[in-house]
């Protein structure tokens, strides 16, 4: 299998200036390069820029993914961000880590689990990760921590199951784990979750309200504004329609929403690990009894149609001499072979005296051919 890799970045609060492109350019001299994006694949060699300055200059999402076993997810936050301490809390080494910047509240949060050649499965179209992952930077920029407990339950898979229980214990649970989210789902594949641990951990998880942001909602929030303040944001939006749109949107979603605080469940990592194989081990039992089933029902109906078959030959064995006569006729081994199938059946319905009868008739008659002669043998002797 030859070696691939898919490089992208993306723009999501605002576009990047000329002076920012201009650094871009200096990053790689093969990639597509725009004020929203930066994409490259190779098929040899590797990336050599700093995906980290590339963040800080600029870019807000950046995707690496490799079919040997690269699956790295960076996130940059920009001063303001409220959340540092929260995201702090679902740290793992290297694997998850918050950087901070020098000054401000912002920071890059990395996501990087370790991984080799045979660690996951490859994917087909990595070029819509980045895409997919946008509303999982949104999410966690209003303080929404399932991406981060999500790629916290991948690295169970490196856990060491002899550890002690208190080794490894779960991180603050966010609510909302039962509802399905298109985000959530293209990361737990690309993170290969297990969807059985998920499953466990969602039990512990408090349902989340809807937070879309729907034309009714919105206009809900505008009869809450008064002459000024519409004619403040209308101006902020026009001076700066690059970055003051999404901004606002964040501002409107976090005055209509209350946000459900992380549960400190403080689980063990490997129990919950335990209980999803146990969850496993009996789906496969279940599926295992109903196969088990499934073939016994087929068993029995063709049990029952034989039956039938021979009771129809019993009472009509003509059609059967026909249809023998004929595949001899033929004159192909496999049809000989239908011929002695056929004569087995006549056998079981008639008995053995009046099937050795039309033996001995069709080994008479055609004494030249061997291959039928053997076939019409071995159908007696069986």
């Amino acid at each position: 299998m030859s070696e691939y890799q898919w490089i992208e970045f993306r723009a999501i609060e605002s576009p990047l200036d000329q002076e920012a492109i201009g650094f871009m350019h200096t990053q790689s001299s093969r990639a597509e390069i725009d004020e929203w994006r930066f994409t490259n694949e190779y098929t040899f060699g590797n990336f050599r820029g700093d995906p980290e300055e590339m963040l800080r200059r600029g870019y807000d999402l950046h995707v690496h993914y490799s079919n040997f076993g690269i699956r790295n997810l960076y996130f940059r936050f920009r001063d303001g961000f409220e959340y540092a301490d929260l995201v702090d809390q679902y740290s793992y080494e290297e694997q998850i880590c918050w950087l901070p910047d020098e000054q401000g509240s912002g920071g890059i949060l990395i996501i990087s689990p370790e991984g080799e050649s045979d660690t996951y499965d490859e994917i087909w179209n990595p070029e819509t990760l980045a895409s997919d992952f946008v509303p999982l930077w949104e999410m966690i920029n209003r303080g929404d921590m399932r991406p981060l407990y999500v790629a916290y339950l991948a690295l169970c898979i490196w856990f060491d199951p002899d550890a002690d229980e208190d080794e490894y214990l779960e991180p603050p649970v966010p609510a909302g784990l039962k509802q399905s989210h298109p985000g959530l789902d293209r990361l737990c594949g690309y993170l290969e979750v297990d969807s059985d641990l998920l499953d466990v951990a969602a039990e512990a998880s408090a349902d989340s309200q809807d937070q879309t942001l729907d034309s009714k909602r919105i206009d809900e929030w505008l009869q809450s504004q008064d002459r000024e303040q519409m004619k403040s944001t209308l101006q902020r939006v026009l001076c700066n329609p690059s970055q003051e749109p999404q901004r606002l949107l964040r501002e409107i979603a976090a005055e209509l929403f209350s946000h459900s605080a992380p549960q400190q469940s403080r689980r063990s990592l490997l129990e919950m690990r335990r209980q999803a194989d146990e969850v496993r081990r009996r789906r496969s039992e279940a599926i295992e009894a109903k196969q088990a089933q499934h073939e016994a029902n087929l068993e029995r109906l063709a049990h029952v149609l034989h039956e039938r078959q021979i009771q129809s030959i019993a009472r009509d064995p003509n059609p059967i001499l026909r249809r023998i006569d004929k595949a001899i006729e033929e004159k192909r081994r496999v049809s000989y072979k239908r011929a002695a199938d056929d004569l087995k059946l006549l056998q079981e319905a008639l008995g053995p005296v009046f099937t050795r009868a039309k033996a001995e008739e069709i080994l008479s008659k055609y004494p030249s051919r061997s291959a039928l002669q053997s076939e019409i043998r071995k159908a007696l002797d069986g």
